[in-house]
């Protein structure tokens, strides 16, 4: 059940981080709107948020968290499986997000991981959509036919794929999310010719 108390602001700055500089905050807990949060912070499972919330790098989030709308997120924050961003949230670059997410319109993302087999359901990406390196090894089974080495960081392997990705794409072999990862690769900017 749901806390009938809602987080304030005051309530937010009073919890101290743990040893590590995490701040944890207890699972099915209302937070109002406007509520500013620092980095790494914890939240336990069915959290839920006011609009406008903003939160530092780092921060992890439960499954079955919800997010009022225009809420903004630092990067590399984790969610949960079946969490749900209202209308204009904004994440920072390289979010992972767990299975089933729900976003509403006007969302947007700066280079999310994305490691599903359905499409990035977010509806603005600025940036690329990065596979985590636990599907290195079916990239490397999909990508070996054009001679397309897996092994190196994710620049290593754009730099081969960029100059051959016209070619890549014209394959009828993607599926529909591994191709929106592909088209994503034309916003990359560390590709020199």
């Amino acid at each position: 059940m749901i806390t009938e108390k809602i987080w304030t602001q005051a309530d937010i700055d009073a919890v101290e981080p743990d040893k590590n500089g995490f701040r944890h905050f207890p699972a099915k807990t209302r937070f109002g709107a406007d509520c500013h949060f620092g980095a790494d912070c914890r939240f336990g499972a069915d959290c839920l948020f006011g609009e406008h919330c903003h939160f530092g790098v780092g921060c992890h989030f439960g499954a079955g968290c919800c997010f009022g709308g225009f809420c903004c997120f630092g990067g590399c924050c984790f969610f949960g499986a079946h969490c749900g961003f209202w209308e204009g949230c904004h994440f920072g670059e390289n979010c992972l997000f767990g299975e089933f997410c729900d976003f509403e319109a006007g969302c947007e993302a700066e280079s999310p991981y994305w490691q599903f087999m359905y499409p990035c359901p977010i509806g603005k990406i600025i940036g690329l959509i990065y596979p985590p390196s636990t599907l290195r090894a079916h990239y490397q089974e999909r990508l070996s036919k054009w001679g397309i080495d897996c092994s190196g960081c994710y620049d290593d392997i754009f730099i081969q794929v960029f100059p051959k990705l016209d070619e890549i794409l014209a394959d009828p072999q993607w599926l529909p999310v591994e191709r929106q990862m592909l088209e994503s690769l034309r916003n990359w900017s560390g590709y020199n010719g």
